[in-house]
């Protein structure tokens, strides 16, 4: 019940800030194109600061040396679900711009609102840190690979022949400077240096990146609200294409990992822990990135407000269920 009562909580104080956001714009209290320079807001402050204050706390020595192996099994675990989020955003979308958004939608799942807080209803503080440092790997392949490659990559730029080598390169390496990724370096130069341990616990510059990072969700979802009072609400209803991908995400996958572990014995390596960090991460529903980072250079975000509002109106049957099943035939 603890799974689908916080699962519930989080998607009603979810739809309460998309409600919001369509209301604000509806109501033209906040101007239409209000959702791009929000967008932007949270590209240049909002997540950088949400990075590298996760950074900050969990890529550390001491959780490197004592985590390891989840480190590494995070890694490995993305390295599977790949290949299965490749094939299906193929067979999805056809156009190259909405594959790379079900791509990454498939790829990441929202583990860190909603996980965050399912992990915490359920397993408490002391997991939570080990979960927390499970994600690491999937925060750094968001911002190595998902947002440059997938969110802020131009079609045009990777189809162009102009230039030699060294320009064409340099077009491939123009997305990673963005202020997310340069806040992941910069987190991560803090955590593993140990100067983050130095810093005091309430030190002004520390206070300031958490609680800056800790409006990522609330102001990705108002954005979500705005961009769906920008859209004919049937467009996305009857989009099907954003119910199979939501099914992928949200069903397939997780049954995948269930059964291939109903299979395997746990040992030393794979263990509960490792299981259940891995469950977590992966059941939740399709993430917010996929709204934000093109809202913010003007693209078509309609799929991916659909997308954000089917999956996580259905993360409230699949959560609890999918976990049920966990359980029953995993642990």
């Amino acid at each position: 019940m603890s799974v689908l009562s916080n699962t519930l909580n989080q998607t009603l104080l979810l739809f309460l800030l998309i409600a919001a956001g369509y209301i604000l714009v509806k109501a033209k209290i906040i101007p239409a194109d209000g959702a791009r320079v929000l967008s932007r807001l949270e590209n240049t402050l909002i997540i950088p600061a949400l990075v590298m204050g996760t950074f900050i706390s969990n890529f550390t020595v001491n959780k490197l040396s004592e985590y390891g192996r989840l480190f590494l099994l995070s890694f490995a675990l993305f390295a599977v679900i790949l290949p299965i989020a490749v094939i299906f955003a193929r067979l999805i979308y056809k156009d190259s711009y909405r594959r790379k958004i079900a791509l990454y939608g498939l790829s990441f799942a929202n583990f860190g609102f909603m996980g965050n807080a399912v992990v915490l209803a359920i397993y408490g503080n002391e997991f939570f840190a080990k979960y927390a440092f499970f994600v690491i790997p999937l925060w750094i392949m968001i911002y190595l690979w998902g947002v440059p490659s997938l969110l802020l990559s131009d079609d045009e730029d990777e189809k162009s022949t102009d230039g030699g080598t060294r320009v064409k390169l340099l077009k491939k390496l123009k997305p990673l400077v963005n202020p997310m990724f340069i806040a992941m370096l910069i987190g991560m130069i803090i955590g593993i240096t140990g100067l983050g341990d130095v810093i005091p616990k309430n030190n002004f510059f520390l206070g300031a990146v958490n609680q800056t990072g800790a409006c990522m969700s609330v102001l990705a979802m108002l954005i979500t609200g705005m961009t769906i009072a920008n859209t004919d609400i049937l467009y996305i209803l009857k989009n099907v294409r954003i119910y199979v991908l939501s099914a992928v995400r949200l069903l397939l996958i997780p049954i995948l990992f269930i059964l291939a572990f109903s299979f395997v014995p746990q040992s030393s390596i794979i263990d509960k822990t490792f299981l259940t960090c891995a469950m977590c991460a992966i059941s939740m529903p399709l993430g917010l990135n996929t709204i934000v980072v093109p809202g913010a250079n003007g693209k078509d975000t309609r799929d991916a407000a659909g997308m954000a509002l089917i999956s996580h109106t259905l993360a409230v049957i699949t959560i609890p269920m999918m976990f049920m099943l966990f359980e029953k035939f995993v642990l």
